[in-house]
C-alpha cells in the first residue's frame, strides 16, 4: 500500500532534501516565521520505517508544497488448521 503525505506548505528547497531527516536539523524559513519544532519530527519517522524495512521519499516544489510517500507492505496472516 502507497502512502502519500502531502501539504500545501512553502516547500523544500532542493539544496535541503538530502538534510530534512537529520537530527535537529529545520527549515530556515519556518525559523523566520515563528512556526516551533524540535527538527525531530521526520528523523523518527525514517528510523520507525527504516525499522520495518521501508524506505520514504520526498519530492518539494517550493511555494507549492512537500509531498512524502512510502510503501507499507501488506501481510496476510494465515491461520493453521
Amino acid at each position: 500500500m502507497i502512502v502519500k503525505v502531502a501539504d500545501t506548505g512553502i516547500g523544500i528547497p532542493q539544496k535541503e532534501i538530502s538534510l530534512i531527516f537529520d537530527r535537529y536539523h529545520k527549515h530556515i524559513d519556518t525559523k523566520d516565521n515563528g512556526e516551533d519544532g524540535t527538527g525531530l519530527g521526520l528523523t523518527i519517522v525514517k528510523n520507525i520505517l527504516e525499522l520495518h524495512k521501508v524506505s520514504i521519499d520526498v519530492q518539494s516544489k517550493e511555494n507549492v508544497g512537500t509531498s512524502f510517500y512510502f510503501n507499507l507492505p501488506i501481510y496476510c496472516h494465515q491461520q493453521k488448521h
